[in-house]
């Protein structure tokens, strides 16, 4: 709810007030948060998302879906610990196939697009 890296989480029930469960655990943990986004809007389900610091990796996939009336934070968040690094990397395999890397730093959300290919016809001369 603050995109403070900490997820928060809201439930409604039928015939009941809705819950607010704000996560307000120690902030030092450091933390990045990935968007995946198109320029066409296409949908990005089943993207892998790896994020690479020394010797560790973590991998998330973009899910799609859900229940009926209900919705989810599509971003993705990787925790990174007490002593996060100045800067990550982070290698998206798009559902195409392709593959962009980035260093990103910690600590904010980053929106992440796939590269866009040039036709040969699209090339000035």
């Amino acid at each position: 709810l603050d995109n403070d890296g900490r997820v928060d989480l809201v439930v409604s029930n039928v015939n009941e007030p809705a819950a607010v469960l704000r996560n307000i655990t120690n902030a030092g943990a450091g933390w990045i948060g990935i968007e995946l986004r198109a320029a066409d809007h296409r949908d990005l389900v089943g993207s892998r998302v790896q994020l690479s610091v020394g010797e560790r990796t973590q991998t998330r996939f973009a899910a799609g879906g859900g229940t009926y009336l209900s919705h989810g934070d599509r971003r993705l968040v990787f925790g990174l610990g007490m002593e996060p690094p100045a800067v990550v990397s982070v290698t998206v395999t798009w559902p195409d196939g392709q593959q962009t890397t980035s260093r990103l730093s910690p600590g904010r959300y980053h929106q992440l697009e796939p590269a866009v290919a040039v036709n040969s016809s699209d090339r000035p001369e």
